[in-house]
This record gives C-alpha cells, sequence and structure tokens, in this order.
C-alpha cells in the first residue's frame, strides 16, 4: 500500500512539470522550472498547498489503496497537472 501512494506522491509532481514543459513549448511561459515556480509565490504555494490536500485526501480516504499501479499513477499526475493549471501562473513572455 505504501508503494502506491509513493507512486501517487511522484506522479503529482511529475504532472506539475509536465504542465510548466507544455507551458514552455506553447510560448505561455519562459524561463526553466524554477523560475517558473518563483515568479508568483503565492500562485506556487496554492499550487502546492492544493496538490498536498488532494494527495492527502486520496491517501486518507483510503480511495486509492486498492486501486492498480497505474491508476494510481495516473491519478497523481492528473492532480498534479491540474493543479498547476489552475493555480500556478509562470513568467510570460
Amino acid at each position: 500500500m505504501a508503494t502506491i501512494h509513493l507512486i501517487l506522491a511522484f506522479a503529482a509532481v511529475l504532472g506539475t512539470f509536465t504542465h510548466w514543459l507544455k507551458s514552455k513549448w506553447t510560448g505561455e511561459t519562459v524561463g526553466n522550472p524554477i523560475d517558473y515556480l518563483i515568479a508568483n509565490p503565492w500562485s506556487t504555494l496554492a499550487m502546492v498547498g492544493t496538490t498536498f490536500a488532494a494527495v492527502g485526501a486520496l491517501i486518507g480516504t483510503g480511495a486509492v489503496d486498492n486501486v492498480t499501479y497505474s491508476a494510481a499513477f495516473w491519478i497523481g499526475f492528473a492532480t498534479g497537472y491540474t493543479t498547476d493549471n489552475a493555480f500556478n501562473k509562470g513568467p510570460n513572455k
């Protein structure tokens, strides 16, 4: 069960990074991932807090206890990607 939780958390971080990568490729942001995260610290704090809360809720309620590894990965990935998309706005061109 702990493996599922680690996969979920890792995938959330990967989802956040993938959203930055998409923003970089489409020209929505400039700079590296660190610049992206520190450009708007309150947005980053909201994104990190929401991601932690969502992942914590999934683990705490047992919602991911009986899912496959791939399902846990995609749930975590979607959580990280969507919270970054909703809250974090990096430096623009």
